[in-house]
């Protein structure tokens, strides 16, 4: 009667759960680095940037680049995940392809709502601090992120703007005198 030992089985399991950890620390230690970066990256934006609405703006753009940098790396640590698992990750690939190309065609309003929110951050039309004006609503910036404007109006209510959405902005922080004639 053959034996049967779970030994290898035991062994194989361990071994898997080793290289999963591995990919666990190289993210943790891959985010940590690029936090370590952005952080020395702001710092010499501080000292270096002598106007305050451009180094806010700079500042935005760091965080935001950040969270992307943090999806894509989360994105391929799972994919890596799968790899070990023993998933073939080829097909989940191009299914993710044709699924992107039909989420594409669905989220339209996201995309605008990010290209909209790309064009804000550079132009630097407001940045996080500044009372705008959009639509009927009037409030100060608190958050800006690629979908939306977070805006806190007088009353202490929060509203949320999606980007692709906001055709005329008023920064009422910006205003300039004007000279009568």
């Amino acid at each position: 009667m053959p034996t049967f030992t779970l030994e290898p089985l035991v062994s194989e399991a361990i071994g898997t759960l080793l290289r999963i950890g591995l990919i666990v620390l190289l993210f943790l230690l891959a985010d940590r680095a690029l936090r370590l970066a952005l952080r020395q990256i702001g710092q010499r934006l501080e000292a270096t940037v002598a106007e305050a609405e451009q180094l806010a703006r700079l500042k935005t753009l760091l965080r935001v680049g950040h969270g992307t940098a943090v999806v894509l790396m989360v994105l391929v640590a799972g994919m890596m995940v799968l790899y070990t698992l023993g998933v073939n990750v080829t097909p989940l690939l191009a299914s993710a392809g044709v699924a992107g190309l039909a989420i594409s065609l669905g989220a339209q309003m996201l995309f605008r709502d990010i290209i909209s929110g790309i064009i804000i951050l550079l132009e630097g039309q407001y940045v996080i601090g500044d009372t705008i004006r959009v639509g009927g609503v009037e409030g100060r910036v608190e958050r800006i992120t690629l979908r939306a404007t977070h805006l806190r109006d007088a009353e202490g209510h929060l509203h949320i703007v999606p980007n692709g959405d906001i055709r005329i902005v008023s920064n009422l922080t910006k205003t300039q005198a004007v000279k009568p004639e």
